[in-house]
């Protein structure tokens, strides 16, 4: 029993890496591709905000190309999760349908709740703090429906 739990509790820090192995091979570059976005918008965005932040760049035209940025690696980064859910089996498939479900619904409750402790005095919440939940939550989610299938 004990030999048992270490094993699992071995493999649960391998989920990403099971995952991954089950992949197709175009499901893998799609995954890859799909990685590549992230960071790219990730940088993107904290560029953006670094730049309008410090009124670095003053031009409004400017300013509105350097907000949009962001919001075009956003839309390409949907794109290629898209390329990447239709090309994984249907496994993976409803794993990540379950992980969206529980970061959706972990987000809704985030800033549901969050407005009615704003009410009795809590401090103004930013617009990117539900998008950290639910990033938390989707990879959370991810683990969990992992851990369920495996």
């Amino acid at each position: 029993m004990q030999g048992e739990a270490m094993t699992k509790r071995k493999r649960g820090w391998n989920y990403f890496e099971a995952c991954r192995a089950n992949l197709t091979p175009e499901a893998k570059r799609n995954s890859r591709i799909f990685t590549v976005w992230c960071l790219g918008w990730a940088l993107s965005f904290v560029g953006a905000a670094w730049l309008l932040k410090n009124e670095t760049i003053t031009a409004a035209p400017l300013t509105w190309l350097v907000a949009l940025v962001p919001t075009v690696i956003g839309l390409l980064l949907i794109r290629s999760y898209m390329r990447f859910f239709r090309s994984a089996d249907e496994l993976m498939q409803k794993v990540h349908l379950e992980a969206l479900a529980f970061g959706i619904g972990a987000g809704f409750l985030f800033m549901t709740g969050y407005s009615l402790f704003e009410r009795i005095g809590a401090p103004a919440m930013s617009v990117s703090d539900p998008v950290g939940v639910i990033a938390i939550a989707w990879v959370l989610g991810q683990l969990l429906a992992m851990r369920r299938y495996s």
